[in-house]
């Protein structure tokens, strides 16, 4: 059986899919089939990548990922809220898009520059630390946090890689780093 180029490219993307929605850690929070349904939409949106051309188109696609996110899928039943915050939404997003366009080169070089850092708890108790912003001092956990938060807190990472590494950072390479010294 031979496979033309086009069907290839599907199984790859869809792989990668696979990949980032794993990498994300995040499967166990939600209801029975949402992992589907976040794959297939991930998957849908690759091709949109290529078209974003500015921070501002990117911020508008990213939004809008996070927002469909919250009006279509359900938390697990053991879970506190029913459907996921921003900032989970947003940390599948961002984990996401980190694995399909940083690591694996989808969407054209530009793209990156314009990732966010993906928050999970742990990032999230650093950045508190580090900040004197009293918007995000009261959250503990990723749940808690709204749209205003998560971009006061994209702000402070992107304070942080000014101060700590004078700008030579991407908030998307920032993670890696930010990430290997909090799990030590």
């Amino acid at each position: 059986m031979t496979y033309d180029k086009n069907t290839i490219d599907a199984f790859k993307k869809r792989n990668i899919v696979e990949m980032a929605y794993g990498f994300t850690a995040m499967g166990r929070l939600f209801s029975v089939g949402s992992a589907k349904k976040i794959k297939e939409k991930l998957y849908i949106i690759i091709p949109r990548l290529k078209s974003i051309k500015s921070e501002k188109e990117y911020k508008a696609f990213h939004s809008e990922f996070c927002h469909w996110m919250m009006r279509n899928i359900k938390m697990a039943p053991k879970q506190k809220r029913k459907h996921p915050s921003f900032g989970q939404s947003a940390k599948v997003l961002d984990i996401a898009m980190k694995v399909i366009v940083y690591y694996c080169g989808i969407g054209g070089e530009k793209v990156i520059s314009f990732l966010n850092s993906a928050i999970d708890t742990l990032l999230l108790g650093y950045l508190k630390r580090r900040s004197k912003s009293l918007t995000f001092k009261k959250l503990t956990i990723i749940g808690d946090i709204d749209k205003k938060a998560y971009n006061e807190l994209q702000w402070q990472v992107r304070r942080e890689i000014e101060e700590e590494f004078e700008g030579t950072l991407l908030p998307v390479q920032y993670d890696d780093i930010i990430w290997r010294r909090l799990n030590r």
